[in-house]
């Protein structure tokens, strides 16, 4: 009983030290929405719909950094979804048919969700 006022002390600054260095990662998200114009026959007005297989090509040049060279198809609602362990700025190109819209960037930043929408009509 003697060591009983020391106890909770180093209980404490054990409990405080452990749960700080368990603080995991949260992984960084961008997710790219392509569309494009499409003619309603019913109304004849124009519509947006999602721009199927869209390329979109994520890449990091930066020299001494993590080498990042990845190329996602838009799926069947337009989407192509890039999820990175940390922070970073991220490169990205869209291409589909003859349009390219080429060396955009985005901020990722860890537990964050970044969503682009890239009109392939502007």
């Amino acid at each position: 009983m003697k060591y009983a006022k020391y106890l909770l002390p180093v209980l404490l600054i054990g409990l405080i030290v452990g749960t700080s260095s368990c603080k995991k990662n949260k992984d960084a998200k961008v997710v790219v929405t392509v569309v494009k114009d499409s003619l309603n026959f019913v109304s004849g007005d124009t519509v947006l719909v999602p721009a199927v297989q869209a390329i979109v090509h994520f890449y990091l040049d930066q020299i001494g950094a993590e080498h990042i060279d990845t190329t996602i198809f838009t799926s069947s609602t337009g989407k192509a979804e890039f999820i990175w362990f940390e922070d970073a700025i991220i490169q990205y190109d869209v291409v589909y048919g003859s349009y390219q819209n080429l060396e955009n960037f985005v901020i990722l930043e860890q537990g964050e969700t970044k969503e682009i929408t890239v009109n392939l009509n502007d």
